[in-house]
């Protein structure tokens, strides 16, 4: 139990170090499975140097959890022919790729005319996936102001593009 609190004291720079090894979505459960293998299979007088933690120890212990994550992630996984079953029903026309370029083309037209500082959130919220008050969290703004310009920008969105959106969800590609 002594290991288990030693290590916890460093539980950020844990996260961290595995941050840096490219891992940012599991890096929590990497660092639990740490505490978990070093409590199982080590005493702290072994990872300890004059009563200090050794962090490379703990380094290496988290960089080969992680590489062992890495292998069983990349697996080579095999379909099955039954499985594919319709798939040529999912088979999209020239005509539909090209209504659905020339709708990301506006969406991203309209986005690049914003202000930086709302186009940088949106694309934060958009593509990290992070709740607003995360994103809150690691900005340091407010939750209100980043609610209001989400907020704002979805509704640009829908003056500005939702007509060809609407065009591209009826299949009327010729209008967009």
């Amino acid at each position: 139990m002594k290991l288990l609190n030693e290590l916890a004291k460093h539980h950020k720079e844990w996260i961290h170090i595995v941050k840096t090894f490219g891992e940012h979505n599991t890096c929590e459960d990497i660092v639990q499975e740490m505490y978990i293998k070093l409590n199982k299979y080590t005493k702290l007088e072994n990872i300890t140097n004059n009563g200090k933690l050794n962090k490379s120890y703990v380094w290496l212990t988290l960089r080969n959890l992680y590489y062992n994550q890495q292998k069983q992630s990349n697996k080579v996984n095999y379909i099955d022919i039954e499985d594919c079953k319709g798939l040529e029903a999912l088979n999209t026309s020239n005509e539909e790729l090209s209504a659905q370029s020339r709708l990301n083309e506006k969406v991203n037209g309209e986005i690049e005319s914003w202000h930086w500082a709302d186009k940088l959130l949106f694309e934060i919220y958009l593509n990290e996936g992070k709740s607003m008050r995360k994103l809150a969290e690691d900005t340091g703004i407010s939750v209100t102001t980043i609610f209001w310009t989400i907020k704002k920008c979805k509704q640009r969105l829908r003056e500005n593009v939702g007509e060809d959106y609407d065009d591209y969800y009826n299949k009327d590609f010729e209008l967009i």
